[in-house]
């Protein structure tokens, strides 16, 4: 269950880290609440820029890792389908493959590599998200594998 929420974790942030990024955006909380006087429960929330606040409350902690799995395809869902298919960007329309993919029981697309469009100006390979620039607050001398 754990391994599903990474890889929607992951989708997540392959759409939304090309355009934009606060990191308020990239954190989904799952906390245990304890009272004196109550039952415990587990409570999801987030409080990003892009989505509305989030607060719901759980049970256990299942449901809440199950409710957090629901709110990321949807969102995905939602953030890929913004547009028509043909005025989709790249990265909208990958994403959306591999979330397919993931619901359809592949236990790891989101790990795929995806190009960032950069390429490299010594082979022609368009560099991997995970390549790092020898300088990391430039683009030359990347590192390219090829």
């Amino acid at each position: 269950m754990q391994a599903l929420t990474e890889q929607l974790l992951k989708l997540w942030y392959e759409l939304i880290g090309g355009d934009h990024h606060k990191d308020r955006d990239c954190h989904f909380y799952i906390e245990r609440n304890f009272s004196t006087y109550k039952r415990s429960k587990w409570r999801l929330h987030h409080r990003g820029y892009l989505l509305d606040d989030i607060e719901e409350v759980y049970n256990t902690y299942k449901e809440a890792e199950k409710g957090l799995q629901e709110l990321l395809t949807e969102k995905i869902k939602e953030f890929c389908e913004i547009d028509p298919l043909e005025e989709r960007c790249n990265r909208e329309v990958e994403v959306l493959k591999k979330l397919n993919k993931l619901l359809e029981g592949d236990d790891s697309p989101a790990d795929e590599p995806q190009k960032d469009g950069t390429i490299c100006p010594i082979c022609g390979n368009a560099f991997l998200t995970y390549f790092i620039p020898l300088d990391p607050f430039s683009k030359e001398n990347l590192i390219c594998g090829a």
